[in-house]
């Protein structure tokens, strides 16, 4: 028998329209007999009070007093819709779901032809898609009504204007609401008994079941605590894996669940986070949804003081993008307002999460955002795409810098087959590095490096096609009138040329765990061997008179950061690390090389693969190692912007002055400041395209 909900309609409870009971036969007799067709969708949506923060919330009418429409049909739901201020209390849920495009009911039998669910809202017919559909129907009530807000219905989907400022207050709707209810979807046997199983669970029970399950895998597949990990995708085609009093099928049932589509789905992150109660609802089942965080966190504790993990404890959350949310989940619901996190900081947490309009890619995450970046960005679904994201960019360079940033910028075929410019600069492996390092990107914490000095920076946009200025209506705020065709002029120095360029070999293809990094260290070692074979072919030699070339190299290699450990110590283990079977003659060599045999040859690869991941070893004109892009090549330039902490990489276009930005770099001896120092009195302004 399936559960109560834990979601409570009694205190938002009205009195139905019409008296609960009615039989069929009295309820023909009260049907009207001219019967008036319905009013299109456009007459539904009176005008919002933008200045009271008017919204509109959906009453659902129950089963058993839904009036007689001439297009009730079995999908229909009846509903009207009711004019609300946030700024008066009300009691309404907020409904998060879904919106699965091209989910439709069964074909009909008598028309042949498919169609959704729908919705007579006042009369009018509202089409809405099969999960929606369910989730009210979920909702609504046998004998009382029950309000509540659904965006699709809600919002006037077609004024554009509407809409971008009814978004700016989905934070305050999610907030007010009396329950958020998170709808998952229709639900199975299956659903019913990992929901069941998530309810029971404890932190002592999560150890308990976790144990039962290896000695259960020891006894039925192997010595090992681990199962065989080809079988992850065959075990429900194994008897055993189905067997319902098997410790696997709850596990597998839970897995299930937290691979539904709504864990992926980016509007989903605020609407999560704002509520004030946030219920989970899968088919009769609901589980709030501290219940989740907290298994994510004995999950995340069990993960990092246990050595050997069964796989399919390993993997529980491997296809849920809310996972890391969901273990931050009571830190940033004890007040939101102070963990705001900056807009790019959430766009890299958010960097797995779909959507199904691409500029939702910002909008979907901007109200969690600082409150300078929901000042200076603004929800538009008038623009292009293009320009929507050109506007995102050159905001995040005025407040946070030119620099690399780490999330996934979206494919240039969801562009429209538009390329951004170079200087809206994207982490293009972030799916695959699973945040270990980015790709173009130095360092998570560049700010340590002041490779610019005490310069300042110095941007501004100008066309392309004129030469004119961009204005600006605010700081950070271009004019909706932008064209395509925007260029930025930096100003900076040119510091050397690239000569020679070694890939490191570990590149994303294959992904990044542990064992694949394990597998390439060879090629990484090939690579720094030929890196320092070509080094001595270069006469040019800016070590000599400061740290020397072997420091230059592990400190390339290191990022600049040698953590915990001496110079000496990470000098010691380069050494031994790159050519394990040579002989060393001075006493401190030997007495080093001793000391860096074992464990920590094996942390010196572990401190360096991170930094090296996606990238490529390079050799400048002047002598100078660095570590840059793995798209680097030969010819490419170095520069150091005024302003900007990292030096940069840039390429020659064939339009005279113009570059574009290939990524950040690191080079040793020139990270603090000496470069710019060198030459400041050269500088240029950069036409990046």
């Amino acid at each position: 028998m399936a559960s109560e909900p834990i979601f409570n309609t009694e205190r938002m409870a009205h009195p139905s329209p019409q008296a609960p009971g009615l039989n069929e036969a009295t309820r023909a007799r009260q049907r009207p007999t001219n019967l008036k067709r319905t009013r299109k969708r456009s007459t539904l949506y009176c005008k919002l009070d933008r200045d009271r923060h008017e919204v509109r919330l959906l009453t659902i009418h129950p089963r058993k007093a839904q009036p007689f429409s001439p297009h009730s049909e079995r999908n229909a739901i009846s509903a009207s819709l009711t004019t609300q201020s946030l700024d008066d209390p009300a009691e309404y849920f907020a409904l998060s779901y879904v919106w699965e495009s091209g989910q439709y009911f069964p074909r009909s039998h008598r028309k042949g032809t498919r169609h959704a669910g729908h919705l007579l809202v006042d009369s009018v017919r509202i089409e809405v898609n099969r999960n929606l559909w369910l989730a009210i129907e979920r909702i609504r009530q046998d004998e009382t009504t029950v309000r509540i807000w659904v965006d699709a219905v809600c919002i006037n989907q077609t004024d554009l204007n509407e809409k971008a400022w009814q978004i700016g207050l989905m934070s305050r709707i999610y907030q007010q609401a009396s329950q958020t209810l998170i709808w998952l979807g229709k639900g199975s046997p299956s659903s019913r008994i990992a929901m069941e199983f998530l309810r029971s669970l404890t932190p002592e029970k999560f150890l308990g079941e976790v144990k039962t399950l290896e000695e259960y895998c020891q006894k039925h597949f192997t010595a090992s605590p681990q199962l065989h990990p080809p079988l992850i995708d065959d075990w429900r085609f194994c008897s055993v894996w189905t067997d319902k009093d098997s410790p696997l099928s709850k596990w597998d049932h839970l897995s299930s669940v937290l691979s539904l589509p709504w864990w992926g789905r980016r509007w989903v992150i605020q609407e999560a986070f704002f509520s004030k109660k946030p219920v989970v609802i899968l088919g009769n089942e609901s589980v709030s949804m501290d219940k989740f965080a907290e298994l994510a966190t004995w999950h995340a504790q069990y993960l990092s003081v246990t050595r050997d993990v069964q796989v399919l404890i390993k993997e529980l959350f491997r296809k849920c993008p809310f996972y890391y949310l969901l273990r931050q989940w009571k830190a940033y619901r004890r007040d939101i307002s102070i963990h705001r996190a900056p807009l790019p900081v959430w766009l890299t947490l958010s960097r797995d999460f779909n959507q199904s309009i691409l500029r939702d890619f910002i909008f979907g995450v901007l109200s969690l955002a600082s409150a300078r970046d929901q000042l200076n960005i603004q929800p538009d679904y008038w623009g292009s795409d293009h320009m929507v994201f050109v506007r995102l960019f050159i905001h995040l360079i005025e407040i946070y810098g030119f620099r690399t940033f780490r999330f996934t910028l979206p494919s240039s075929e969801s562009l429209g087959g538009l390329t951004l410019p170079s200087w809206c600069s994207g982490d293009r492996y972030g799916g695959l590095q699973n945040a270990l390092s980015s790709s173009r990107s130095i360092s998570q914490k560049s700010e340590r490096f002041e490779a610019c000095g005490n310069t300042k920076q110095s941007i501004r946009y100008i066309y392309e096609r004129t030469g004119d200025e961009v204005p600006f209506t605010r700081p950070g705020s271009p004019k909706s009138t932008l064209s395509s065709d925007i260029l930025m002029a930096v100003k900076g120095f040119q510091f050397d040329e690239i000569n020679i360029v070694v890939p490191t070999g570990l590149s994303p293809k294959g992904g990044v765990d542990d064992i694949r990094f394990n597998s390439l260290e060879e090629q990484l070692q090939d690579a720094v061997r030929s890196w320092q074979r070509r080094l001595r072919g270069i006469q040019a030699d800016p070590y000599r008179d400061t740290c020397g070339r072997s420091e230059a190299m592990f400190m390339t290699l290191l990022g600049g950061r040698l953590g915990n450990l001496t110079k000496a110590d990470c000098h010691a283990q380069f050494l031994q690390w790159v050519e394990p079977s040579a002989s060393f003659s001075t006493r401190d060599e030997k007495r080093n090389i001793s000391l860096a045999k074992g464990p920590c040859r094996s942390l010196f690869y572990a401190g360096i693969r991170p930094r090296c991941f996606n990238r490529s070893l390079f050799i400048t004109a002047k002598g100078y190692v660095g570590l840059g892009p793995l798209d680097v090549e030969e010819g490419d330039i170095v520069s150091i912007f005024h302003g900007v902490t990292v030096p940069l990489v840039l390429r020659k276009q064939t339009k005279a002055k113009y570059h574009s930005f290939v990524g950040e770099t690191c080079i040793h001896g020139i990270m603090h400041g000496e470069g710019a120092a060198e030459y400041c009195r050269e500088e240029t302004e950069f036409i990046m395209v």
